[in-house]
């Protein structure tokens, strides 16, 4: 009996804490480490350390290497950290080749949003090697003494949000490691197995150590990277809809991914470009099989029944885009595209993609005066007032039927401006 209740309670204890590492592993957020810049020596592919009371002491490095091992260093400590996920360096030199971009850490803000995208992650850490080098002199006097050789290393990390492009947090770190009697003269190659023991090797793991505190510690303001997606085939019938992004990605089995249809694009009234997109969820879909470029996932709520191939899927289910659209309604712009005085109604150039409803009251407003700036002759404000008051009888997708309520019909044009805001 007591063999029973210990093994019932233990196993209740694995599902608990098995349970939990699922639940931590979720919320993990990924980051991709490009390669260092190493800016401690500027002078030439090589370093010649210059060594006091004890002559010169020839210590070369393959200077090109060392921030690539520098990079590989951090992600080693990162993974044994366990705060973020890291990308593994072969899936992030394939997804760079293929953007056209380098594996250095010199990266622009939309390159670094353009990698959020594609590997679905939360931020790019880049940054440079200051200081990198062994001084070594002899204690005593008469050239007799002690030697003592001092490995110096330090290191700043940038964190570049990838939502953003801009810089979401900035460290530095630095090592110091000495050693009486060892000759660390010759050739250092940062890519051997004994490396990371020498006194240097761990100079530079003192230094990431600190840079990776302090980056830990900024990791719950690190907004969660947001996956986008799309729906690769569906078979309503069988409930199957397979996406387009694999463990490459960030999909990872079980993940709730939720079907978005966009309800309105906001372009620039200057360039006309999509500034910003207010979209719905219609369905909730489960990760059942994933691998490395595509997964299978089932419907298990929603408007299962609508989904089609071509839909986005995203990780993120924008609960917010409803609020957005309802402060929208209160200025949505549109021009006048048709007047029929027989009926006094008119057509115009927005609907139900533009957040436009039956019922809703728009203006058509003129403009009376135009204010110019007296350096510039820039136009800076319009004054407007209201020729006509219309009602929303008929809306589609793209334009709407309004019915004259009140004002002077007569004087409404085709190309007036109309907005649901006086």
């Amino acid at each position: 009996m007591r063999i029973r209740s210990f093994l019932s309670a233990s196993m209740v204890t694995f599902f608990l804490i098995f349970s939990f590492l699922q639940r931590a592993e979720a919320g993990v957020k990924r980051i991709a480490v490009l390669d260092f810049e190493d800016s401690s020596v500027t002078t030439s592919q090589t370093q010649q350390v210059i060594v006091t009371q004890g002559g010169v002491m020839s210590q070369q490095m393959e200077r090109g290497k060392v921030g690539r091992a520098v990079s590989d260093m951090l992600i080693t400590e990162f993974v044994k950290d366990g705060t973020f996920k890291v990308i593994e360096r072969n899936q992030l030199e394939k997804i760079l080749s293929e953007q056209k971009l380098s594996i250095s850490g010199v990266i622009d803000p939309s390159d670094a949003a353009k990698l959020g995208k594609v590997l679905g992650v939360s931020a790019v850490i880049v940054g440079s090697v200051t200081q990198f080098g062994v001084d070594r002199q002899t204690i005593g006097l008469f050239g007799i003494g002690i030697k003592k050789s001092t490995a110096k290393v330090a290191i700043n990390a940038r964190m570049i949000d990838t939502s953003s492009g801009e810089i979401f947090f900035a460290a530095e770190g630095s090592g110091e490691e000495e050693a009486s009697g060892v000759d660390v003269g010759g050739y250092i190659n940062v890519d051997s197995a004994s490396f990371a023991n020498s006194i240097l090797g761990v100079a530079t793991k003192k230094a990431l150590k600190d840079i990776v505190k302090q980056i830990r510690e900024q990791s719950a303001k690190l907004k969660e990277s947001v996956i986008t997606a799309y729906v690769a085939m569906c078979d309503i019938k069988a409930n199957t809809f397979i996406i387009d992004s694999g463990k490459e990605s960030g999909i990872e089995n079980d993940q709730t991914l939720y079907v978005i249809k966009v309800l309105k694009e906001v372009k620039s009234p200057k360039t006309g470009e999509v500034i910003k997109r207010i979209t719905d969820v219609i369905a909730e879909l489960k990760i059942t099989e994933v691998d490395k470029t595509s997964a299978t996932a089932t419907c298990v709520s929603g408007k299962c029944d609508i989904i089609k191939e071509g839909d986005m899927v995203s990780t993120s289910s924008g609960k917010e885009t409803k609020e957005q659209l309802a402060k929208l309604k209160a200025s949505i712009n549109a021009s006048v595209a048709y007047v029929e005085p027989s009926n006094k109604t008119i057509i115009f150039d927005a609907g139900k993609d533009q957040g436009v409803e039956k019922d809703q009251i728009f203006y058509v407003t003129k403009v009376i005066k135009e204010i110019k700036s007296p350096t510039t002759g820039e136009i800076i404000k319009r004054i407007t007032d209201i020729v006509a008051e219309f009602k929303v009888t008929e809306v589609d997708k793209s334009s709407a039927t309004a019915a004259f309520v009140s004002g002077g019909f007569e004087n409404v044009k085709e190309g007036d401006k109309i907005s649901s805001s006086k």
